[in-house]
C-alpha cells in the first residue's frame, strides 16, 4: 500500500495535470467510477467483485494491484482493481 501511494504522489507532483488539471467524468457500467484529468489521464475503478471490460486503451501507469504497467488496447479490470492510464 505505501508503494502505491508513494508512486500516485510522485505521478501528481510530475505533472500538474494531475493536481490542477481539469475533471471530466465519464459514463461508467454499474459499479464502476470513470473519469479523465487533465485532458491526458484516465482513472478507472472497478468497485464489483466481476472482471470489468472497458473499449478503450492506453498506458497503464499504476494499477492498485501493483503488477501490471504499459500500454494496452481494451481494459480489463479486475474486481477491486484501479487504474492510472495515460491516454491514447
Amino acid at each position: 500500500m505505501l508503494t502505491l501511494y508513494k508512486r500516485l504522489i510522485d505521478l501528481r507532483r510530475s505533472d500538474e495535470a494531475l493536481s490542477l488539471g481539469d475533471y471530466q467524468s465519464l459514463d461508467a457500467p454499474d459499479g464502476m467510477f470513470i473519469y479523465v484529468r487533465g485532458g491526458k489521464y484516465t482513472v478507472a475503478i472497478n468497485f464489483t467483485g466481476e472482471i470489468q471490460h472497458l473499449n478503450f486503451g492506453g498506458e497503464i501507469l499504476v494499477s492498485t494491484h501493483g503488477d501490471r504497467r504499459g500500454p494496452i488496447i481494451t481494459l480489463e479490470l479486475r474486481p477491486h482493481e484501479g487504474v492510472l492510464m495515460l491516454k491514447d
